[in-house]
C-alpha cells in the first residue's frame, strides 16, 4: 500500500496463514487485523495476547520482534503502520 515520497509514515498489508516473525527494526508498529477471525501477538514467547477482526494494537518499537499467529480457518490479514526508515526522527 503505497504512500506519497513526503509522508512519514508506510503502511503495509500482512497476509498470513499459520504465523509470521515480524521484526520492528527500531520502530513502532500500529496493527489492526482486517480480515479473518482472531489472531495472538507473542512476544519473547512468553506474553500472548489475542486480538479479534477490526481491533487495533501498538507494539512498541523496543519490542524488537514479535510472532502473529493465526486463529482462524482461512488467511488472516492485518494491516500495519509505521514511521519510514529513512526519515529522522
Amino acid at each position: 500500500m503505497p504512500t506519497h515520497q513526503e509522508h512519514f509514515y508506510d503502511v503495509h498489508r500482512i497476509e498470513f496463514d499459520t504465523e509470521l516473525v515480524i521484526e520492528t527494526e527500531d520502530r513502532c508498529h500500529v496493527l489492526m487485523l482486517v480480515e479473518g477471525t482472531s489472531i495472538s501477538v507473542e512476544i519473547e514467547e512468553n506474553e500472548t495476547n489475542t486480538f479479534h477482526y477490526a481491533e487495533t494494537f501498538i507494539i512498541p518499537a523496543a519490542t524488537k520482534k514479535y510472532r502473529l499467529i493465526n486463529h482462524g480457518q482461512g488467511r488472516a490479514k492485518v494491516i500495519k503502520a509505521f514511521l519510514k526508515h529513512d526519515i529522522e526522527i
